[in-house]
């Protein structure tokens, strides 16, 4: 995961510190701050991080279709960030269902 525009609490003291850093996979993203103030050894005061964005490419589908009347949809997962996805078909492909959020996405 991209972190950028990282704020460090040095309590005004002049220390050079990382204002991007890549953080390792297995961090979730609530503990990106303790990971960080672990490894430079500072808090942190602010940070941003990147967020993914998913591609029909990358994505993980079941492999059996699920039919609900005249509409055939396929569940997949972004195995980047675990993000649920619909493809749904009705005679041609619609769109993907962006399950997370309730809505249509055109990816």
């Amino acid at each position: 995961m991209a972190i950028y525009k990282v704020e460090w609490d040095t309590n005004e003291e002049q220390v050079e510190l990382p204002k991007e850093v890549s953080v390792p996979d297995e961090v979730l993203p609530d503990d990106v701050a303790d990971w960080l103030s672990n490894r430079y050894g500072w808090c942190i005061s602010e940070l941003e991080r990147v967020k993914h964005q998913c591609s029909r490419q990358e994505l993980t589908w079941e492999k059996e279709p699920l039919k609900d009347g005249d509409i055939i949809f396929y569940r997949g997962i972004c195995p980047t960030c675990s993000k649920a996805w619909e493809l749904v078909f009705v005679e041609v492909i619609h769109g993907l269902w962006d399950v997370e959020n309730n809505k249509y996405v055109n990816i």
